[in-house]
């Protein structure tokens, strides 16, 4: 019997695509008891030799195949972790994306009427209506729809009515105003979001992430589709940008990092990147990777948050940012280190989730204190020491520090403080003399503690205090 399912397998494997090929060696490999429609035997001899020939079977047909024919079998090859080299084919195959998104890219260009004069006194000050309207004549006058558009959206300033008039036109000139953008206009991560805001005739905003859930069959990697936005001319004066999920919420975004600063848009001030879904708890199943690439290439940079887990930051020095939030349910230690000892004098508004060591968090009291006993952020008014461990210490330490004269907004929230942890913050207050607003929602506040920071503040933000399990411990609200 042993031998018949044998036979009847390895001609199979003979005979099989090599879609069905790849989806076979993942099958034997874990244990399936049936694969390509024949049983496999049950003796685990037999069936590490059928997958090693299914294998064998698999690697002899690469090189022969064709792109399109690639393009389908080495995602599975490296999605189901096969041990096959797929180096250079994934290398031909990004070669072949780059070749088609440069040709897409250089006709949307080459379809467009230009006027660098125009365009750079439009760039110079993106404010002035003025620059828009000079551009949309001139446009209209040589027969580019974007004339029409432009016009259009600045008639909606002062009209609301007249954004359907838009919406319609931009409808009617989907190909030429979008073009190899027009399959990309909703979201792919299954929310029916518009993933392009426009205004005065060009894409402000854009939100490029792949839910592989919601669309395994989108033949695009997040990567170049985030280049495929930047290089287009409808987004060449960019303002905000989120970079949401790649294929699978666990493989990290170091690809699109890399993009972006390759193709660093000029205008862009507003950075979200990470999962911009997903709820506080579910925040760190989406993998961030290096952001240092990212300083030296935003230089106009003012707003940025970092939404996921497994980030790492680099030296920071930003002349531009005045809000950076870092939301994780564990923070690095060398992230929390970048964060203490970053070079960005700008910057007014700072939040910082340091979670627990269970799901990564490495920071320490150390770290905060180290990013208190700054005194070279004349700006910072809003500080945010958030999801923490040891929110008991924070308070103390805050007083006695540098900043302690200068915050206005303190949120402590979704943090371990006690009843102790807020009587020495109360106690304190006289040194926190400018804080106006205090956040301590969802720690372990009992009424008497609430009504302390309210007699010692102006204004207490206290919801969703938490109770302590049966063995009093204490977490941070946000793990995972």
């Amino acid at each position: 019997m042993t031998d018949d399912r044998e036979s009847a397998l390895r001609a199979a494997i003979e005979r099989a695509s090599p879609v069905e090929l790849a989806q076979a060696c993942h099958a034997l490999r874990i244990g399936f008891r049936q694969v390509l429609g024949v049983p496999v035997p049950d003796d685990a001899t037999a069936r590490a030799h059928l997958t090693e020939v299914a294998l064998d079977r698999l690697r002899a047909c690469l090189p022969g195949l064709s792109d399109d024919a690639c393009a389908q079998v080495v995602p599975i090859i490296e999605d189901r972790a096969l041990p096959i080299d797929v180096t250079d084919y994934r290398a031909r195959l990004a070669a072949r994306r780059d070749q088609a998104r440069a040709g897409a890219l250089a006709s949307a260009w080459a379809s467009e009427p230009r006027n660098e004069e125009l365009e750079d006194t439009l760039a110079a000050d993106l404010s002035r209506a003025e620059s828009y309207s000079v551009l949309a004549d001139w446009l209209q006058q040589h027969g580019h729809p974007r004339g029409e558009l432009i016009a259009l959206h600045l008639q909606a300033e002062r009209d609301p009515r007249v954004l359907d008039d838009a919406d319609a036109h931009l409808e009617r000139h989907r190909d030429a105003l979008l073009g190899p953008l027009a399959n990309h206009y909703l979201v792919h991560d299954g929310s029916g979001r518009l993933a392009f805001t426009w205004q005065r005739g060009f894409i402000t905003e854009a939100i490029v992430s792949h839910d592989d859930a919601a669309h395994p069959d989108l033949d695009v990697t997040l990567s170049d589709l985030l280049a495929l936005v930047l290089g287009h001319p409808s987004a060449r004066y960019l303002r905000k940008l989120t970079i949401g999920l790649a294929a699978y919420p666990w493989e990290p975004l170091d690809e699109s990092i890399r993009t972006l600063a390759t193709h660093a848009p000029r205008h862009l001030v507003e950075l979200v990147i990470g999962d911009d879904r997903a709820r506080p708890c579910d925040i760190s199943a989406c993998v961030i990777g290096d952001l240092a690439p990212l300083w030296a290439a935003l230089p106009g940079l003012r707003s940025l948050h970092v939404r996921g887990a497994g980030f790492e930051l680099g030296t920071i020095e930003h002349a531009a940012i005045e809000q950076a939030v870092f939301s994780t349910g564990g923070l690095s230690a060398s992230a929390a280190r970048a964060i203490a000892t970053a070079r960005w004098p700008r910057l007014d508004r700072l939040d910082v989730w340091y979670g627990h060591p269970m799901y990564g968090a490495e920071a320490s009291i150390e770290d905060v204190e180290a990013l208190l006993a700054r005194d070279d952020l004349p700006e910072l008014v809003h500080l945010g020491i958030v999801d923490t461990a040891f929110s008991d210490a924070v308070g103390d330490r805050l007083a006695r520090s540098p900043l302690a004269s200068q915050v206005r907004e303190l949120d402590l929230s979704l943090g371990t403080m006690t009843a102790a942890g807020a009587d020495a913050l109360a106690a304190a207050a006289s040194n926190l003399r400018r804080v106006r607003v205090l956040d301590v929602s969802q720690n372990y506040l009992d009424g008497a503690a609430i009504e302390a920071l309210r007699r010692a503040f102006p204004q207490v933000i206290a919801d969703d205090q938490r109770e302590l399990d049966d063995g009093n411990a204490r977490y941070p609200a946000v793990g995972e």
